[in-house]
């Protein structure tokens, strides 16, 4: 859990590296004194854990602080009750959350039908197998 100042009021928000998005909860965002009239209308769909659709209220741009940064967040509002949600992009951007990123030597490998099964005698050996790859 994330503590977010917004509207001098601190709001716990769970971090959720499967997020595609922001979230906060209707109820949650009741609390925060925002005019319901400063929501924009969002043709964004929204599921949740178990891949039920939710229904989007709508969106919006809050002004909020974050470890002591202030930052412009864009919020998913939901007709859910449940908590707020912060998501992978933004957990990734404000360091939060980082990936380790392991860099890998990628070989091309030529395959070759007849080479494996002169090199494996043993498992290409009669029945229905035989000559198989």
């Amino acid at each position: 859990m994330e503590p977010i100042q917004i509207n001098n009021r601190s709001l716990n928000f769970k971090i959720d590296s499967a997020a595609d998005c922001n979230v906060i909860p209707y109820p949650h965002f009741l609390t925060l004194k925002i005019p319901s009239e400063s929501l924009e209308k969002s043709k964004r769909k929204a599921v949740n854990y178990g891949n039920n659709q939710v229904e989007v209220i709508g969106s919006i741009r809050i002004k909020l602080m974050i470890r002591n940064r202030i930052h412009n967040i864009t919020y998913t509002v939901v007709e859910v009750d449940d908590v707020p949600l912060l998501g992978r992009a933004m957990a990734e951007r404000l360091g939060i959350i980082m990936w380790n990123k392991i860099p890998l030597n990628l070989h091309t490998v030529s395959i070759d039908k007849e080479r494996i099964i002169s090199d494996n005698t043993d498992l290409f050996q009669g029945g229905k197998r035989k000559n198989t790859c």
